[in-house]
């Protein structure tokens, strides 16, 4: 996502066999591609207006567990190990800013993309949320080749056992 483009976000995965359900009937959507400056942020709970740009990538190494037993569907699925990381271009106007948001580095981030003018159902509406629980930067590098200094932020999700470390993308549309 980028403050002057629109909200891009892909996925992949490999699952059980599929369950054939009836064919939907597609029809047009009013709704227009979100664009990533509609977002808005929050950090441990307060707003947070200093993200520019960036990307969050879950990864989770799960793989089909197959046998010998007359079919080619996997028995099962390993768990595997889940890593999070993040490249975050934020913009402080003074170094102030810069030393609240390394103070807060162990807090929620949450980015949340919302389409308010276009319902599914009765009650719920596209959108797309980022949520990171409890989040470690390992190297912060000032840009100045922008028109204003900004701090390029990359980091990992921390497994933390006091909140669970939530670290979540859910997509609704």
């Amino acid at each position: 996502f980028d403050a002057a483009g629109q909200l891009m976000f892909s996925c992949d995965g490999v699952a059980m066999p599929e369950t054939e359900i009836a064919e939907p009937t597609h029809s047009y959507s009013a709704a227009i591609p979100m664009t990533a400056w509609e977002g808005t942020v929050t950090l441990g709970g307060g707003a947070f207006t200093r993200l520019v740009k960036g990307s969050v990538t879950i990864t989770r190494n799960r793989n089909p567990f197959r046998t010998i037993n007359n079919s080619a569907n996997p028995l099962d699925f390993s768990i595997g190990n889940r890593t999070v990381e993040y490249e975050l271009t934020l913009d402080f106007n003074s170094k102030t800013e810069y030393d609240r948001y390394k103070s807060g580095a162990t807090t929620e981030l949450v980015i949340l993309w919302e389409d308010a003018d276009i319902l599914i159902g009765s009650t719920n509406k596209p959108r797309v949320t980022v949520t990171l629980g409890t989040i470690g930067y390992e190297e912060g590098e000032i840009d100045t080749g922008e028109d204003f200094p900004q701090v390029v932020v990359k980091g990992k999700g921390m497994y933390d056992t006091s909140d669970a470390s939530k670290a979540v993308i859910s997509v609704r549309s």
